[in-house]
């Protein structure tokens, strides 16, 4: 299958199965990167959807749409498939981290006080959870100190003081404070 509304043509391999058409996840997964990449986040969020369905157990792929729901800034359905990634007992440190920066943009992009408040305590759930199986790593302080900023309704100080004391700390502890640790 071609589609020739993208540029250069993105072709889709199809085997004949029968009467039936049959694609290989691995098809949609490139199609809807190459429409992501494309700021086409709809299409996409589809093509990542059947891919899916032809492939339930794919982590990456829940991954895949909880990332292009982000690109759309849909917090909510970001939220949504990052949970079901963190509820699979293969998950990682890392979608731990995603969930919770999932719900710091959701707090900050809702005008619903109730919300945001759930959303904002959620994502300090998740980035706590996180920072404990990962110690002392800076991007996850960081963002620790910026949900507890956004709880205090943008004020550093109270319960985000000393986690900026702690992340000032651990720059300052660094041969090369650019270098975020990798986990």
């Amino acid at each position: 299958l071609a589609y020739p509304e993208l540029e250069p043509p993105f072709l889709c391999l199809a085997i004949s199965g029968g009467n039936t058409l049959l694609v290989e996840v691995r098809d949609y997964t490139d199609y809807g990167t190459a429409l992501q990449n494309i700021d086409r986040q709809a299409e996409a969020v589809a093509a990542y959807e059947k891919a899916y369905e032809l492939n339930p157990k794919n982590l990456d792929l829940l991954r895949s749409l909880a990332d292009t729901y982000a690109a759309a800034n849909d917090f909510e359905s970001c939220v949504k498939y990052y949970q079901r990634v963190v509820d699979s007992p293969d998950s990682k440190a890392n979608d731990i981290f995603e969930l919770g920066v999932a719900y710091y943009n959701l707090a900050l992009t809702t005008d619903d006080a109730a919300k945001k408040a759930a959303a904002t305590e959620n994502s300090r759930r998740y980035i706590t959870e996180v920072d404990q199986k990962v110690p002392d790593n800076v991007r996850i302080v960081n963002q620790l100190a910026k949900v507890e900023k956004l709880s205090e309704g943008g004020e550093a100080n109270g319960k985000a003081a000393p986690v900026y004391r702690r992340l000032i700390t651990l720059l300052n502890s660094k041969d090369n404070p650019s270098d975020y640790d990798s986990y």
